[in-house]
């Protein structure tokens, strides 16, 4: 019994906690990995001009369970864990300040926000990604562009996170 409880606890220290967020059958810290790289990549791709300065950055704050009608940036939903971020396809991490949407570091580009991972009954798993221009902290240019929110339904098949559907804009 004693040396169950010892492994539970060493398994505890090393996977993050992330399948707590999740409704549905659990997804493993890895599974969490494969989807949100999988929606960030699509969503980068979607948006990003090929060759331009602008690169994809993570906001790691969660988008609020409940987002439609906020503004974006707005929390709620909890952080990201660092272990996480720091092994997502993306430029680097940056917390849009105030109105016009900076980035604290010197960095420009498209801040992606992820809410929770959701997962139904059949196996697919369910994510948006909300995606808005940033500006580096000394840059006075005007701000193009508008929050842009996607939907991605991924399915597991041969051990690999696929997307199966995407939709954009608001839920409802």
């Amino acid at each position: 019994m004693a040396r169950k409880r010892r492994s539970l606890l060493i398994l505890a220290s090393v996977v993050p906690a992330i399948s707590a967020a999740c409704s549905g059958p659990s997804l493993s810290w890895l599974d969490h990995l494969a989807i949100y790289s999988a929606a960030l990549r699509a969503a980068g791709d979607s948006l990003l001009t090929p060759g331009s300065s602008a690169r994809l950055l993570l906001d790691p704050r969660k988008l609020p369970p409940r987002f439609v009608g906020n503004t974006p940036g707005q929390t709620g939903g909890g952080e990201l864990d660092s272990a996480l971020v720091r092994r997502l396809p993306v430029a680097g991490v940056c917390v849009p300040v105030g109105a016009a949407r900076r980035c604290a570091a010197d960095q420009r580009g498209l801040a992606a926000q992820v809410s929770a991972i959701t997962r139904d009954e059949s196996g697919l798993a369910s994510v948006w990604v909300q995606v808005a221009p940033v500006q580096a902290a000394g840059d006075n240019t005007s701000l193009a562009g508008t929050p842009v929110l996607f939907h991605y339904e991924l399915q597991k098949l041969n051990n690999e996170w696929s997307i199966v559907r995407v939709s954009r804009g608001l839920p409802g």
